[in-house]
């Protein structure tokens, strides 16, 4: 064999050791990039999970706010249907008492004649 030969043979042995090397550490790496991400996922899942037990009581507090509003809004339209119905019977009321003033107050007959 001559030199050259060599010294393409132990580069290329070299060089496949190297790969073989570099091939092994990158399986390793991925091999815990995959724990890392398995933990990220637990630590993002309970995370989740405090957040959604945090936000609950936050969305019954602001579903009662809504029904405590739809209640007042629902009083408030009552008492206007009142008032107006108060406000209508006291225009009746007054108009018959106009009604009333303007016209002549019954004659009273008398008992003796005259």
């Amino acid at each position: 064999m001559e030199i050259s030969q060599t010294i393409t043979l132990v580069f290329f042995g070299l060089l496949t050791a190297v790969l073989v090397v570099i091939g092994i550490q990158l399986a390793l790496l991925l091999i815990e990039l995959r724990k890392t991400l398995h933990k990220f996922n637990l630590v993002t899942d309970t995370v989740g999970a405090k957040l959604n037990s945090l936000i609950q009581p936050l969305q019954q507090i602001s579903s009662a706010a809504v029904g405590f509003k739809t209640g007042i809004k629902a009083v408030e339209a009552v008492m206007e249907w009142v008032g107006e119905k108060r406000q209508a019977s006291k225009d009746l009321g007054a108009s018959d008492h106009v009604e009333l003033l303007e016209s002549k107050p019954p004659q009273k007959k008398s008992l003796h004649k005259k």
